[in-house]
């Protein structure tokens, strides 16, 4: 119950408008498609999609650990909304102001364009939060497609990060507009 709350915390501030070395690429990938929505993303094979809410397009977690003291299963998700004629910038700015409102910290904010390695521009903002004592890091990047705005989410444990951002690196760099059927 507790990763649900806290998964759907972090999906919504997102989107309201092994060892210790990255390892990224000694990973398995499967890739999940939409076309009803247009995109495709890839995820680690050794990961499960779980169906937490339906307002979440794409959830993938973490599978179980052989860590004692790990409480939180990393994960990242997926949203999109309505572009409604906002640019790419404006909707992160939406975002950004809203997390500014919210109990966490924002690490960067910067609001700059970058692309991924399918060519894909994206925003991303970085923050850190605590939540029932644990200290989080969280990555809200922002697509957007002809007609729909994206929010991919990723939350990790901040002592977990050097762990854990390489394979959200190769999910934003995987994710890809696909046409919508």
């Amino acid at each position: 119950m507790k990763l649900r709350k806290l998964l759907f915390i972090g999906s919504l501030i997102g989107f309201t408008t092994f060892a210790q070395t990255d390892k990224s690429s000694e990973i398995n990938y499967n890739t999940h498609k939409n076309k009803v929505c247009g995109y495709s993303i890839d995820y680690p094979a050794n990961w499960e999609i779980v169906d937490v809410d339906k307002r979440l397009l794409f959830v993938v977690k973490e599978g179980e650990t052989n860590e004692k003291d790990d409480v939180f299963s990393e994960l990242y998700n997926l949203t999109a909304a309505d572009k409604k004629g906002f640019t790419l910038k404006e909707i992160a700015k939406l975002n950004l102001d809203q997390l500014k409102n919210k109990d966490v910290t924002i690490v960067d904010g910067e609001l700059k364009i970058k692309q991924n390695k399918n060519g894909i521009e994206y925003i991303e903002i970085v923050t850190k939060l605590e939540v029932q004592q644990l200290k989080f890091m969280m990555y809200n990047t922002f697509f957007n497609s002809d007609s729909k705005s994206f929010c991919l989410t990723f939350m990790t444990e901040e002592e977990k990060i050097t762990r854990y951002k390489g394979i959200y690196d190769y999910a934003l760099d995987s994710f890809n507009l696909i046409e919508i059927e």
